[in-house]
């Protein structure tokens, strides 16, 4: 799979909605605190309630977001470039709520959690975009429950 140049990695971080408010200096800061990983099909990213502390965003390829619901693996929801997802971990510092899988090839930007909390604690405008996203992902999950 392609690797990121640094500057296709600045425009990809641009795009996603978490770090859209972000200034050069925080992208280049999250280029600097991210690793690329590859997964193959099938491999386990997160395992449900494992511990984890970093976020990941997909570059290419599709995720599957499973839990084990009455002792059986189901999947809710299946991620594609420019989505993301273990952010929640950063904040919580708590296990993981759900498993995720490569369902396909796939190249992903795993961002290291404390740094990040880092980034966050000393820029309110970091913070705040993560709050917006989390409260557009609580709108959302409300408005599909009605």
């Amino acid at each position: 799979m392609q690797k990121l140049t640094t500057m296709e990695a600045l425009i990809f971080f641009k795009k996603i909605p978490m770090f859209a408010d972000l200034d050069m200096e925080h992208l280049l800061l999250l280029k600097e605190i991210s690793q690329e990983r590859e997964y193959k099909p099938g491999d386990y990213i997160i395992k449900e309630g494992e511990y984890g502390n970093d976020a990941y965003v997909i570059v290419s390829g599709e995720v599957e977001i499973a839990k084990n619901i009455k002792g059986e693996e189901k999947v809710l929801n299946v991620l594609e470039k420019s989505d993301y997802f273990g952010e929640m971990a950063i904040i919580e510092e708590d296990h993981r709520s759900a498993s995720c899988r490569a369902k396909t090839d796939c190249l992903l930007l795993v961002i290291n959690g404390n740094t990040f909390k880092d980034m966050m604690k000393s820029n309110a405008d970091i913070s705040f975009s993560i709050l917006k996203v989390f409260s557009n992902r609580i709108r959302k999950m409300l408005n599909e429950r009605k």
